[in-house]
């Protein structure tokens, strides 16, 4: 009895063409498919080129029956699904990848260098005619002289560690100044598989989640983390997606991923990361608000490398110089003047060795806005810093990177009602600042501390930190999670110190597909980063007793610095020197740190000429002369004033002022011909 029925199942099967029979075999949708044109010689002469047609469907007949279409349909566009230029992998071997539910065959198209002209073609390459593990067309000859065989790609894109050094564009620019920063680009999935920043447009613009494999990797880390944060364009993705081809996301929630799920687009997330930073590294935040146990994985440089989904480069960031009564803010600034413009643009080259810097469209790119957007909006320049070639017309491919900077600082304290300003030359203080504006992940740490938090894929908001009443703002909206709350006010330790050491941390992450802006400005007084010791230019029979330095203290004169340069080269001395306008205390502080670690045996501080009836520039001069005591402790120290001997009797009033302010212990006296 059970072999009969089995045998009248099988006759069923065989004998009935059901309309299941007749379904489609598709490709697998973002199934990597190879091109091998090692069997075809001289096929890429005068500049050829290859194009790839893909198509729903198994065969026409097949569509046809499905869709109730006459025979000739699948020969027009009502099968056409798409046209591909695939991705060199090695000599003579492409790649490209499927996109969409229903394709069943493709073809293989010769072109000319235009692109305009085809020559030759393989007919078509239908996925029901492959079998195993086969994913590659091998072209044998043309007019449908192919094979499908198995191509495995050897060696995968490894993790890469690198140094970017600024060239000429940001060295030979006196209005620049550079800050620590470390990039992090993550690999798309064909990145994976071709090697660091082999991205096509198709990739790019065509697909919602090019990052299936980083993904996978980051919902593998996720055990514990209450709500992960993932790379794609996820506007229409509800709370539990789980991402296509390899995703397998967890815990996916669509106003962590997704702005368009926010109350409003340029809301922001509260609570995805913990509140203070472990040994310097980001961690998420667990419930309740507090420190989770996981490391935030995109800025982890071992998870990149361990699954070597993305490299990173170190480097120097340039901030430009904007001077406003005597006080100097660093900025940078992604957007132009006018709407969709470009403005500070920083790229590194191919090799990534290198970084540049320029301003205007044509050092621009652009972001993927009209590509993704429906009505239709026009694109606008962004902050694309891995794309290498620039242009009014350049698209941006890479749009998944993180950035890290770090800037150490002093705050101003030049009495208890003034801690946290910075003077200008008219004697009135400004607030000392940090200030952010742009989409996607921004988390801000002071001294580790986490103060200003506009985490989530959003679209552009803005943050400031006021280092004067230790205060945050935000202008955008807020989602709150982990029970965690957005800081109003915080706390620094040796508030009040003008030689205190602080650090603020500044971690950016795009991740949303679209588009990238970023700008961001300070004006405290940073340390650390654009020191610039230069040595003696010649030391034969000079100075061989003591080794001296020199400290640029005169920051506010015009060509004070460039003038103490030469005479320091001259003399085969050491020079501090810093941005003009930076605050001059901050410089002696670096200088007697300079000086210390190089073991120079005398410290030359210039300061800058002021009247002694200002009592904000006799202020700025006893902040100078505490740091000095301070961190030179019980070391002989003179202070010689110099007056112009054609002063007259008012010299006198002078001395006595700065005796006061000071302790004068000489006087040097000029013009006495």
């Amino acid at each position: 009895m059970l072999l009969a029925l089995l045998m009248m199942l099988s006759i069923s099967i065989v004998g009935i063409p059901t309309i299941s029979a007749l379904k489609c075999s598709y490709f697998t949708h973002q199934e990597t498919i190879y091109i091998d044109m090692t069997s075809v010689t001289g096929w890429d002469e005068s500049g050829a080129n290859i194009r790839v047609y893909t198509y729903y469907g198994d065969s026409d007949e097949d569509w046809n029956v499905e869709n109730n279409k006459a025979d000739s349909a699948c020969y027009t566009n009502a099968c056409f699904k798409n046209a591909i230029t695939p991705s060199s992998v090695v000599n003579d071997v492409y790649s490209f990848v499927i996109t969409g539910d229903r394709v069943g065959y493709v073809k293989v198209m010769r072109l000319d260098s235009d692109m305009t002209t085809v020559w030759n073609t393989t007919g078509f390459a239908y996925n029901k005619d492959r079998s195993g593990s086969a994913n590659c067309i091998k072209i044998k000859g043309w007019d449908n002289n192919y094979q499908w065989t198995t191509y495995s790609p050897t060696g995968g894109t490894d993790y890469y560690e690198v140094t970017a050094s600024p060239d000429s564009t940001i060295t030979g620019n006196s209005n620049l100044y550079t800050i620590d920063a470390t990039f992090y680009d993550y690999y798309t999935d064909g990145e994976i598989q071709r090697g660091w920043g082999n991205i096509n447009y198709e990739e790019s613009h065509g697909y919602w989640e090019p990052y299936t494999k980083l993904n996978n990797k980051i919902a593998s880390a996720s055990d514990g983390v209450p709500y992960p944060m993932y790379f794609g364009n996820f506007f229409d993705k509800n709370d539990g997606y789980t991402g296509e081809g390899s995703s397998n996301m967890v815990k996916f929630t669509n106003k962590v991923n997704n702005s368009s799920r926010l109350a409003s687009p340029n809301y922001s997330v509260v609570g995805l990361t913990g509140p203070n930073l472990v040994n310097g590294e980001l961690y998420y935040a667990a419930d309740g608000g507090g420190n989770g146990t996981k490391k935030v994985p995109f800025f982890d440089k071992s998870f990149l490398q361990s699954n070597k989904i993305g490299s990173v480069v170190n480097t120097k960031f340039p901030m430009r110089k904007v001077v406003d009564n005597g006080i100097t803010t660093y900025k940078f600034n992604s957007e132009g003047s006018t709407a969709k413009s470009a403005g500070d643009s920083v790229w590194f080259n191919t090799a990534r060795d290198t970084i540049s810097y320029g301003t205007g469209n044509a050092k621009g790119s652009k972001d993927a806005l009209y590509y993704y957007s429906n009505p239709k909006a026009a694109s606008g320049y962004g902050f694309f810093p891995f794309d290498s070639v620039r242009g009014a017309d350049k698209e941006a491919l890479d749009f998944g990177f993180g950035m890290r900077v770090d800037v150490k600082f002093n705050l101003g304290a030049d009495d208890s009602s003034h801690i946290g300003q910075i003077k200008g030359t008219n004697g009135s203080y400004a607030d000392q600042k940090f200030t952010f504006t742009g989409d996607d992940d921004v988390w801000v740490y002071v001294d580790g501390k986490l103060v200003l938090d506009l985490g989530g894929d959003h679209k552009k908001a803005n943050g400031s930190i006021n280092f004067h009443n230790r205060t945050v703002s935000v202008t955008t909206g807020t989602n709150t999670l982990n029970s965690a709350t957005r800081n109003q006010s915080f706390t620094l330790d040796n508030y009040g110190d003008p030689t205190a050491e602080h650090t603020l941390t500044m971690f950016y992450v795009e991740r949303g597909m679209v588009e990238s802006n970023l700008s961001f400005n300070f004006n405290f007084a940073p340390i650390g980063n654009e020191l610039i010791v230069d040595k003696t230019v010649n030391t034969e029979d000079i100075n061989t007793g003591l080794k001296t330095a020199v400290a640029a203290a005169d920051t506010f004169r015009a060509a004070a610095v460039e003038q103490l340069e030469i005479w320091a080269n001259r003399s085969g001395s050491e020079i501090v020197k810093r941005a003009e306008g930076a605050d001059p205390a901050s410089v002696v502080y670096d200088a007697i740190r300079i000086t210390k670690e190089t073991e120079s045996d005398v410290l030359i501080v210039d300061t800058a000429g002021r009247l002694h009836n200002k009592k904000y520039l006799m202020d700025e001069l006893h902040k100078i002369k505490k740091v000095i005591t301070k961190e030179m402790g019980d070391l002989s120290q003179e202070v010689l004033l110099v007056i112009d001997s054609t002063t007259g009797q008012n010299a006198i009033n002078q001395v006595k002022a700065f005796k006061q302010e000071t302790d004068v212990t000489g006087l040097v006296l000029t013009k006495l011909d």
